[in-house]
C-alpha cells in the first residue's frame, strides 16, 4: 500500500533530488541566457510526433541552412498552439547541438545531471491554457518531471500548474518536481509571457543522488 501511496503522488520535494536542487540554485544564469535568446520559431509541426521525428526534421531544417528555434506546441484549433512555444536543449538524453550556442552555460550546468531524457525551455503566452492531459510514459519509464521557473509577472501573477487537483503557483526561481503520468494542466491568466526551464529525468538516477 505504501508503494502504490509513492506511485499517486503529486509533488516531490525538491531536497529529495539534490542534484536537480542545486541546478535551481543557478536559476538565474539560465534566465540571463533565456532573455539574450534572439531565436525564431521553426516551421515544423511536431503534432503527433515523437522525439525522433520532430529530431529529424529540424536536423533537415539546419542542413538546408535553417536556422535552430522555437517550435509551437500541440492544443490549437489546427493541432498547434502559437500560445505555447518550446526551445529545445536535450532529447532523448543527447544535447542538441544547435542550443550550444545560444545556451552554453545552461548546457553546462546541464552536462553533469544524469538520467535526463528531455530539457528544453517552454513558453506560454498571456491567457494559454493547457487543457488536461498525461503523459503514459512517464510511469512506464519511471521518469518524473521538473520545472524551474524562469519568468512572470511579479504581481497580478496567476500561473498555475495543477496535478492531480493540486495547484503550484509559478513563481520566478522556483523549483517544482511532478508525476506527469497524472492528469495535470497549466494556465497563464497573466498579461506578459510565463517561461520555465523542463525536464523528464530518470526518477531512480536522480533520488538522493
Amino acid at each position: 500500500m505504501e508503494e502504490l501511496t509513492e506511485m499517486q503522488r503529486s509533488f516531490y520535494p525538491i531536497a529529495d533530488f539534490p542534484k536537480l536542487a542545486e541546478l535551481g540554485k543557478h536559476w538565474q544564469t539560465i534566465q540571463n541566457e533565456f532573455y539574450a535568446l534572439n531565436a525564431p520559431v521553426i516551421p515544423i509541426n511536431r503534432v503527433n510526433k515523437d522525439f525522433t521525428a520532430v529530431y529529424n526534421e529540424i536536423k533537415t531544417h539546419m542542413q538546408n541552412d535553417g536556422e535552430y528555434g522555437w517550435l509551437l506546441g500541440w492544443g490549437g484549433k489546427t493541432g498547434e498552439n502559437p500560445d505555447w512555444l518550446q526551445y529545445g536543449l536535450i532529447a532523448n538524453y543527447n544535447p542538441i547541438p544547435w542550443a550550444s550556442t545560444s545556451m552554453p552555460k545552461t548546457l553546462e550546468l546541464l552536462k553533469n545531471i544524469p538520467g535526463i531524457k528531455v530539457c528544453g525551455l517552454a513558453t506560454m503566452k498571456p491567457n494559454c491554457y493547457l487543457a488536461t492531459h498525461t503523459h503514459p510514459e512517464i510511469s512506464i519509464e519511471q521518469l518524473l518531471q521538473f520545472h524551474i521557473t524562469l519568468d512572470t509577472l511579479q504581481t497580478s501573477n496567476y500561473n498555475y500548474l495543477n496535478v492531480n487537483g493540486e495547484f503550484n503557483q509559478n513563481e520566478t526561481g522556483e523549483s517544482v518536481i511532478f508525476d506527469g503520468s497524472l492528469e495535470h494542466f497549466a494556465i497563464n491568466a497573466s498579461t506578459a509571457n510565463r517561461t520555465i526551464l523542463y525536464i523528464e529525468f530518470k526518477k531512480d538516477e536522480l533520488l538522493a543522488c
